[in-house]
């Protein structure tokens, strides 16, 4: 019977693990080569939602399969993310179906990781990945000698957060047509906080920056959602970003449309992030940065339970222009502050 699990960072395969990486791709792991078998193990090695990862295939105690999912893989195609790789099966266990299911439970971590898509570069496992429901999207170039060809797997994220009477989401491609329709709508009010929010924002500036999301969720740098309705309507967007994972920091930003202020969206999708920023992504400090002038945004800041730490000077670009800027704090633990 064989298990599929994550690669922990207490996995005692990790030395085994290590040897057959060698063995499998010795110009890249071996003495010679540029890569370092155990330090990638390492790196995959953890029990944090967050990227690289692996999943390893065990045989009672026995491991006998691994994948990798990384936020990079083939140099030609850096601006596409997750990537399944470091797919390896022991010789003998092949074609017994292990491959296909480390790459379902690759798929199932980046969805649950809120990628719509998972990506691989190979030239030994087409086979595999047109039987398993995969598209070729591109050539990537030759690698020792053989052909690399890119390969797509649309996911459905499954990474959704509860927020009152809405719903968050990362954005996935089709949300494009009401993104920017609420840009648009909204750029009176949302534009005057933040500029990219223009009357003329259109499909593929919405597109953009959907892919902005998925490199910067993928690099761990943000995570960004879109807020909906219960039926799929698309009312506003809110993110952790500039995220300092050695301070385990970040800012939280929320916008709504035009259409949707006023009734508490903002402050539900802020509460609902703040949640999942300490507790899934193991984060101590949130900072809410508003214009001095903004004061929709520092009464969200409020109703959230942040402390008002005082007022930064020339702390925004806005319009290309140095404004002041509130600064609100959420820590992990600490109960809300009364704002002074």
């Amino acid at each position: 019977m064989v298990a599929i699990e994550r690669l922990g960072v207490a996995s005692r395969h990790l030395d085994l693990l290590a040897h057959h990486l060698v063995q499998e791709w010795p110009a890249w792991y071996d003495e010679a080569g540029p890569g370092d078998a155990r330090a990638d193990l390492q790196a995959w090695a953890h029990d944090r939602p967050a990227l690289p990862l692996a999943m390893v295939a065990l045989e009672g105690d026995v491991p006998v399969g691994l994948a990798a999912l990384k936020a990079e893989s083939v140099a030609s195609h850096r601006h596409l993310a997750p990537w399944a790789a470091a797919g390896w099966v022991r010789a003998d266990r092949r074609r017994a179906g292990i491959g296909a299911r480390l790459l379902a439970a690759l798929q199932a971590q980046a969805g649950a990781l809120g990628f719509e898509a998972l990506y691989c570069g190979t030239a030994t496992a087409d086979t595999l990945l047109a039987r398993t429901g995969w598209e070729p999207v591109a050539d990537g170039g030759h690698q020792g000698g053989e052909a690399v060809r890119i390969w797509r797997r649309a996911l459905l994220p499954s990474l959704v957060l509860p927020a009152g009477r809405w719903l968050l989401r990362p954005f996935v491609a089709a949300d494009a047509p009401a993104f920017a329709q609420a840009v648009r709508a909204s750029s009176a009010s949302v534009g005057r906080w933040m500029d990219w929010a223009t009357p003329d924002f259109d499909h593929a500036r919405a597109l953009t920056w959907f892919d902005a999301c998925t490199q910067a969720r993928a690099h761990g740098r943000g995570h960004e959602f879109g807020i909906f309705t219960p039926a799929g309507d698309l009312v506003g967007g809110c993110g952790v970003n500039d995220l300092v994972a050695k301070d385990r920091r970040a800012n939280l930003g929320y916008w709504v449309h035009a259409h949707h202020q006023g009734q508490g969206v903002a402050t539900a999708a802020a509460q609902a992030l703040a949640g999942y920023a300490f507790e899934a992504l193991g984060l101590h400090r949130l900072e809410i940065v508003a214009a001095v002038d903004n004061m929709a945004s520092q009464a969200v800041a409020r109703r959230c339970g942040a402390q008002h730490e005082g007022t930064a000077r020339g702390r925004l670009q806005i319009g290309g222009q140095a404004r002041d800027a509130q600064v609100f704090g959420l820590v992990a633990g600490s109960p809300p502050c009364p704002d002074h």
